[in-house]
């Protein structure tokens, strides 16, 4: 992997999103970025 994984970043955003009810999977989710850079 050349670009650098930042879990901290992902998981606090991640932690935001659930606290103000958005959904962590689609394509406006936390994950949405992991899943768009495979």
């Amino acid at each position: 992997m050349s670009e650098e994984f930042d879990f901290e970043s992902i998981k606090n955003k991640a932690l935001e999103q659930l606290k103000s009810g958005k959904p962590l999977l689609g394509k406006d989710g936390a994950f949405a970025p992991l899943l768009e850079s495979n």
